[in-house]
């Protein structure tokens, strides 16, 4: 049955993958070396769960979003760790 139903979703050519900002947020964190800091990760990543919800963020590319979640949890980062 499922090997049925995948065969008809090729057939009519669905495309279920949409472009998420994800894959450019872990980019940017190796380009700038936070891929390791799981504080800086997870904080990003919660920052891209908000932008889900909101209809307005259709107008940015996801690689503009996951660029402004990177630097929003990169800033976070660095605040907490001078306090």
């Amino acid at each position: 049955m499922i090997d049925l139903e995948a065969e008809i979703i090729v057939k009519l050519g669905f495309d279920f993958g949409v472009p998420t900002p994800l894959p450019s947020l872990e980019w940017f964190l190796r380009l700038l070396d936070y891929q390791r800091c799981n504080k800086t990760v997870a904080l990003a990543k919660e920052i891209l769960k908000l932008q889900i919800d909101e209809p307005g963020f259709l107008a940015y590319r996801p690689s503009q979003i996951a660029a402004c979640a990177c630097i929003i949890a990169v800033n976070l980062n660095r605040r907490d760790e001078d306090q």
